[in-house]
């Protein structure tokens, strides 16, 4: 019995799960919480797959009632035999055909999804300013373009056929990358389907990690195709994959055991930068909002329901009564010399007699108010006036 439990336990240390609960322990030291052997759906195959671990840094806006997610999907690798080669070569920063810096969120909330994606290059930069982050979004001279997995010959005879070290298939390679990745892709849906969102919204970014237990390598192929092969603890890949059918580019993070709690730092600095930075992006949201056609569009329906609900509210009860018998849909809105006007859609409102109805009565207005303040913190002056069907 006790040879056999020497075995199980030697069987145990040869496995990945020793990695896996060292690299748990560590994101706990630093503050994250982390959900082990997550699955998902591979969207190729439709079969069920594992991520080893999901680890996330949550920071809540009371003030906007909004959580920002620092989310870290990681892949952990050990093979004691093998080593892990990076072909890399001169990047060329003017090619079209890359993005260079892939950024991979999902929000359920449109402000922060509107100035994402219009002010992407922005937030860019600020990170790239970072001291620290700075190394998640930049390329020194060199980019990986291929990448190899080498075991060495362990009899004589393997030696004699193949040389003392020897190229195999790459598949573990290979699976850290499209684990890591189509997990983000999954985690990027999922996200919005999971919660109820109708009190707090959220904001996820995503960052994709492969911790190798192992010998790493960069293999540099110079403008003469010289090869220089040094040592590495740590590289990233910039890959371009079709996910569920989306083409789009993803930088994975090879890091190696020995440095990942050094490493992990840097991923501590983003998620403080996210803090800092994207929280700053709703007060700017409203910033001229009328002048921006898509940004007064996101809440353009729901204020004009709400309006016009006090609007038909009032015409059918009540000692602020307007005289109407039409229903109203939807308003535009403009802002003209400082006064934001409310053009009503319904051609039965086209008169002199029921727009001064509609301005004049103080319960409305004071209902109108609070709705403007509410929707897009306006607290100007405002008006009804003719407006255009558009809907």
């Amino acid at each position: 019995m006790e040879e056999t439990l020497k075995d199980i336990k030697s069987a145990i240390e040869r496995s990945g799960f020793p990695l896996e609960h060292y690299i748990g322990l560590v994101l706990k030291q630093h503050g994250w919480q982390i959900i082990t052997n997550r699955n998902y759906i591979d969207d190729v195959k439709g079969v069920e797959r594992e991520i080893d671990i999901l680890a996330y840094k949550l920071y809540s806006d009371k003030t906007e009632n909004i959580d920002y997610v620092t989310t870290l999907i990681i892949s952990c690798k050990k093979n004691d035999r093998q080593k892990w080669c990076f072909l890399s070569r001169d990047i060329d920063a003017n090619d079209c055909n890359i993005n260079f810096t892939p950024f991979h969120y999902c929000t359920s909330d449109e402000r922060l999804s509107y100035m994402t994606d219009n002010h992407l290059d922005v937030i860019l930069d600020r990170y790239k300013k970072h001291r620290t982050v700075k190394c998640l979004y930049t390329f020194n001279n060199k980019i990986v373009f291929a990448y190899q997995q080498l075991t060495e010959a362990s009899t004589p005879n393997e030696r004699t056929q193949k040389g003392n070290i020897f190229t195999v298939k790459n598949d573990d390679i290979y699976s850290s990358i499209s684990t890591t990745i189509k997990a983000i892709s999954n985690e990027k849906k999922g996200r919005l389907e999971a919660y109820d969102y109708s009190e707090k919204q959220r904001y996820y970014t995503f960052h994709a990690i492969s911790v190798f237990e192992g010998e790493m390598y960069e293999a540099y192929f110079d403008s003469n195709s010289a090869v220089d092969i040094k040592p590495i603890t740590n590289i990233k890949y910039l890959n371009r994959h079709i996910v569920d059918g989306v083409d789009d580019f993803y930088i994975v993070h090879f890091i190696n055991r020995e440095i990942f709690d050094y490493r992990l730092k840097i991923f501590d600095y983003m998620h403080e930068e996210n803090v800092r930075t994207m929280p700053q992006y709703i007060p700017a949201f409203y910033k001229d909002i009328f002048e921006d056609r898509d940004k007064t569009h996101i809440f353009e329906r729901p204020c004009s329901l709400d309006i016009c609900y006090y609007i038909e509210l009032l015409a059918n009860c009540g000692t602020h009564r307007i005289p109407t018998q039409s229903p109203l849909s939807m308003l535009r809105y403009t802002l003209k010399n400082g006064v934001l006007e409310l053009g009503i859609n319904d051609s039965y409102y086209h008169n002199d007699e029921m727009l001064n109805e509609l301005n004049s009565n103080e319960a409305l207005r004071k209902e109108v108010g609070a709705l403007l303040q509410e929707y897009y913190r306006y607290s100007g002056e405002f008006v009804f006036t003719k407006g255009l069907r558009l809907f």
